[in-house]
């Protein structure tokens, strides 16, 4: 027999009322039981979370977004910012403000290819990122269902900001595609 239970504090409450039917036919006596925990994502949830990356690297490439545009937005007004920092702290050192003057040129005119994006970029740069961020997990394998809607929220709305949108993944969007 299979029945699914609530944990609340030390106790356990039969999810629905056939599960309330099915602890009610038990004799008093000692159960051995199988704990599955229903909240943790499923392989199904698995998939669609790998059709997101995988979808939405495709969206950010034909939109010419490179992992460098996404990633480095602002990065010259940060940069600068540090390096300004830098240079009140070190205004009493001689010549430290040439020393960082030469160390930000270098900095600013690296040279960097802009990589196309792959389901794994998405996947470790984007969502893991945010992941980490909304849940203090580092695997997706330990998401709730809860909290991958959560991460997703923020995903999308960072993808908004580029203008592209990628719905979740369903079954009826993944037969679409």
């Amino acid at each position: 027999m299979k029945i699914t239970l609530i944990k609340d504090g030390s106790t356990f409450i039969p999810y629905s009322e056939e599960d309330e039917e099915k602890a009610k036919s038990f004799s008093n006596a000692i159960y051995e039981v199988d704990i599955k925990n229903m909240d943790i994502r499923t392989i199904k949830q698995n998939s669609a979370l790998h059709k997101l990356f995988d979808l939405t690297s495709h969206a950010l490439n034909e939109a010419g977004i490179t992992v460098q545009v996404l990633l480095n937005n602002n990065r010259e007004a940060k940069v600068k910012k540090a390096f300004e920092w830098a240079k009140g702290k070190l205004e009493m050192i001689p010549k430290a403000d040439m020393v960082l003057d030469k160390l930000y040129d270098f900095i600013m005119g690296e040279e960097s290819t802009d990589l196309p994006w792959t389901m794994l970029k998405v996947k470790d740069l984007l969502w893991r990122e945010l992941q980490i961020h909304v849940t203090n997990k580092t695997s997706t394998t330990k998401l709730t269902k809860k909290e991958i809607d959560e991460v997703y929220e923020v995903f999308n709305l960072v993808l908004s900001r580029y203008g592209v949108h990628i719905p979740f993944p369903s079954r009826e969007l993944w037969e679409e595609k």
